[in-house]
């Protein structure tokens, strides 16, 4: 049984950016990405792209991941992301071959902070839990609309940004839970650990072609501060 593995879910059809999991970041295939983060983590025993999709399996393959097959049904606009994890964990399961621990990289995702999973796993070990989810800090004053009224739910008119009660969102860099969880489709957990990470990377998420013009600005932007 492995100790933790790397899961990256890519299926071929997006509605809102078609074949964005192929698109060019940085001159490579968005996937690679996450491919390649996570073969540079010494504690991921296996890196695994479940896709539906031909394209996708042999750039994959090409960047150094395993492919799992992953049927049709589990490739539709409105599938949610636990049964994609619950299917493969039942395949490990009939094998004998359930990891500890599970790791989900979302290829829409692709700028992590170096070392995340690393810390994230020690983080949730130590705090004796069994699953984790990456947030970042919500710097917005944010409110509903009701009866053409607008509701602030986190500040008052007049309130002043930086004396805003903090708030925090699901930024989708990083899952991580136990096999035992992901068998049974439970991706979160019923109490998942809140890992805050407050770099510029969680503001990425690609599902659009401008979040990806957003993307290749900030990939160049880190890149040349770390040469720094």
């Amino acid at each position: 049984m492995a100790g933790l593995v790397a899961l990256i879910p890519a299926r071929g059809q997006s509605k809102r950016f078609p074949r964005k999991n192929l698109a060019l970041l940085a001159g490579l295939p968005l996937i690679a990405h996450s491919i390649r983060y996570a073969l540079a983590e010494p504690l991921v025993d296996q890196v695994l792209v479940s896709t539906d999709d031909p394209e996708i399996a042999t750039a994959a393959r090409q960047y150094g991941a395993q492919v799992l097959a992953r049927p049709a049904t589990l490739a539709q606009d409105d599938t949610p992301t636990a049964e994609v994890v619950a299917f493969h964990a039942r395949q490990w399961a009939e094998q004998g071959h359930l990891p500890a621990w599970l790791a989900l990289l979302q290829p829409t995702n692709p700028l992590r902070p170096v070392g995340l999973i690393g810390q994230a796993l020690a983080t949730l070990r130590a705090a004796n839990r069994e699953s984790l989810v990456t947030f970042s800090p919500l710097h917005r004053k944010f409110g509903r609309v009701a009866n053409k009224h607008f509701v602030p739910e986190n500040y008052r008119f007049g309130q002043r940004s930086q004396d805003l009660e903090p708030r925090y969102f699901e930024n989708g860099l990083l899952y991580l839970t136990a096999g035992s969880l992901a068998l049974a489709g439970q991706l979160f957990g019923p109490d998942p650990y809140p890992y805050l990470v407050g770099g510029p990377e969680g503001e990425v998420d690609i599902d659009t072609p401008t979040d990806l013009w957003w993307a290749e600005y900030l990939y160049q932007k880190l890149a040349a501060d770390a040469k720094l």
